[in-house]
């Protein structure tokens, strides 16, 4: 039996690929014809298909997969397995390298040196399209109601101070290092709901009429690429409490790992490694604050 977590059986002859549930030694499917167990006892080393162990066609052998969408599918996955874990272990090396170099250059000890692996921005900036100035405006057109409704009850929501501390500050200094690639999944709505808007009015005493014109003068000039409308180069065109709550609020898997240590670790130098689809972006040091 395959115990690959990728394997698919698709009950068919591994031969013909009709249906069949009949069983060969080692396990293979077939459908009882006595031409297909011939075949298999005949080519034992035929090439097979990765995931369902059919015997691959002429002009499936290149890509060692048969044409079985399941089976595309499910390769697809294990390729993807395979190189990110690959990637794991690239970033792993190069935490290790720049670790040992900048412990080796600063005269200390490597384990006082913390690092952090942060998504990375590495997009291009562009001029803002109007396609994507329509939909933002679109969007924010469609939030107007909601937060209509919420005023007229009262029920704007406080701005929540994001939690605070000498190990959050130092934590997130390593946006350097990433440069808004938490911003990518902004497109042109920026997670700005009613409770967004209503927020902002209660707090700013903006009117209501005039707010799709407040935020359209906070567009930048250029925008990243498949990021946030608002993702400029000098970071987000927003004032905080025009932002969403998750804007306000997110902090990504390696600064949440990060502060957690600087509990424990302040002041320590940081190695951030920043990559974006599996690659390596960019490797910034933040210099320790305590004195050797």
């Amino acid at each position: 039996m395959n115990n690959s977590p990728y394997y698919y059986n698709p009950g068919r002859c591994v031969v013909c690929r009709q249906p069949g549930t009949r069983r060969l030694p080692g396990d293979d499917p077939y459908c009882g014809q006595p031409v297909c167990s011939l075949s298999l006892r005949q080519s034992p080393n035929a090439q097979r298909c990765r995931i369902c162990r059919c015997i691959l066609r002429p002009a499936e052998k290149g890509r060692g997969i048969c044409d079985e969408p399941q089976c595309v599918i499910r390769d697809g996955a294990r390729t993807a397995e395979v190189q990110r874990k690959a990637q794991q272990r690239h970033v792993r090396q190069l935490i290790k390298e720049h670790v040992h170099t900048f412990a080796e250059q600063s005269g200390v000890s490597p384990d006082t040196v913390l690092n952090a692996v942060v998504p990375a921005n590495d997009n291009q900036l562009l001029p803002i399209e109007e396609t994507r100035k329509k939909r933002f405006i679109s969007h924010l057109n469609n939030q107007l109601d909601g937060a209509r409704r919420l005023l007229a009850d009262n029920k704007a929501p406080a701005l929540d101070d994001a939690e605070d501390g000498p190990e959050l500050r130092r934590a997130l200094s390593v946006c350097a290092a990433c440069r808004g690639g938490c911003c990518m999944t902004g497109g042109e709505h920026g997670y700005i709901t009613p409770e967004t808007i209503a927020r902002y009015v209660a707090l700013s005493g903006q009117p209501l009429d005039t707010l799709v014109e407040h935020y359209i003068e906070r567009l930048p000039n250029t925008s990243y690429t498949n990021s946030c409308i608002f993702h400029g180069s000098l970071g987000c065109g927003l004032d905080r409490a025009m932002r969403s709550d998750t804007c306000n609020k997110h902090l990504c898997a390696g600064l949440e790992g990060l502060k957690a240590r600087l509990r424990e670790r302040e002041g320590e130098a940081i190695v951030v490694i920043g990559t974006q689809n599996q690659r390596h972006v960019r490797t910034v040091i933040i210099e320790s604050t305590t004195s050797p």
